[in-house]
């Protein structure tokens, strides 16, 4: 079976991922620096906004690469219908040319099929 995840879905699992990671062990480093309070707050607070400004940036990434994707998409979709909609037109101009051709065809034919219609009136 062929599981497909949404992108919404993919992108929340990246951040939940990472977070639960960067959490876990990015405590156990500073546990491991840090030899007073003081230290330890100071960590945790660069800590925190070094969390915010990367899980930005990969956030920014990945939606970046999902609407690039989403677009490539919708131009091949594009060019998928104007496809239809020229082959759809070349059958109408087609079958109209084919329901009237005196109308329609080349002038070639419309002058020798002028011509024979005038000697069948003589």
């Amino acid at each position: 079976m062929n599981l497909k995840l949404k992108p919404s879905f993919k992108i929340v699992l990246t951040y939940i991922l990472f977070g639960f990671f960067w959490i876990i062990f990015s405590d156990k480093i500073i546990d491991l620096i840090a030899d007073n309070k003081h230290l330890y707050t100071i960590l945790q607070t660069y800590k925190g906004l070094f969390f915010i400004l990367f899980t930005s940036i990969l956030l920014f990434r990945i939606t970046e690469r999902h609407l690039e994707k989403e677009k490539i998409m919708i131009v091949k979709e594009k060019l998928k219908l104007d496809q239809i909609n020229n082959n759809i037109n070349d059958l109408f101009d087609l079958s109209i040319k084919m329901l009237s051709p005196i109308e329609y065809n080349d002038e070639y034919f419309i002058k020798k099929y002028s011509s024979l219609h005038l000697l069948s009136q003589v």
